[in-house]
């Protein structure tokens, strides 16, 4: 019976624990949904192309790594022009 007389008190006793370990496993969970999307913009960006950030195209920089992409539309003339010179 799991939830007997004895379980109910280790509950009781160990329950900020419990919760703190429940915490842990949803923020694991959270980081494993937006690790592959990452991923996906530093693959794009290593294979020569514009990556996507919240619906614009951008040129793959180290301000898109370090998530500091530029507010405002971005010209994508310019955006080849750059990646053809890289």
């Amino acid at each position: 019976m799991i939830f007997g007389r004895h379980i109910n008190r280790y509950y009781i006793k160990h329950g900020p624990l419990l919760l703190v370990g429940i915490a842990a496993l949803i923020f694991v969970d959270y980081f494993q949904l937006i690790l592959p999307e990452l991923y996906r913009i530093v693959v794009n960006g290593m294979n020569g192309g514009p990556v996507e950030i919240d619906g614009r195209f951008v040129p793959f920089t180290m301000e898109v790594l370090l998530d500091e992409t530029p507010e405002g539309d971005i010209d994508m003339d310019a955006c080849r022009r750059m990646m053809s010179e890289a």
